[in-house]
């Protein structure tokens, strides 16, 4: 006689329950640790991206000092990461490349020289 006609027990049926919850439970767990484990990798590769593009030269040090609790991530988007990066570089503008830094500023002066450059 084959397998398929066999009778079981109610002990082996609660055995084979418990087993198949056991291994349910731990390919959960796998899953949710992968998954977890890809938004991660998600989120450091749009950081890295979008701070690059904006200037950002010490982009492991930012990365560390980023504030990335109000990004928003699906499984296909992760939403906030420009304001993310843009206060960063407004927060810390010694992390972003030095003609970076001085768009921002009016021309240069040297001490003790005219101040009024208007004759």
């Amino acid at each position: 006689m084959g397998e398929e006609n066999r009778t079981y027990t109610q002990e082996e049926v609660n055995e084979l329950i418990e087993a198949y919850e056991r291994q349910n439970a731990e390919l959960t767990g796998r899953a949710e640790a992968a998954e977890k484990a890809s938004a991660k990798t998600r989120i450091q590769t749009d950081f890295i991206s979008k701070a690059i593009t904006a200037g950002i030269k010490y982009v492991d040090d930012a990365y560390k000092l980023a504030d990335l609790s109000e990004l928003q991530v699906t499984k296909t988007e992760i939403y906030g990461m420009d304001d993310v990066v843009k206060n960063l570089a407004a927060e810390r503008p010694y992390l972003l490349h030095e003609d970076q830094t001085k768009k921002g500023r009016k021309t240069q002066r040297s001490i003790g020289g005219p101040t009024n450059t208007s004759k």
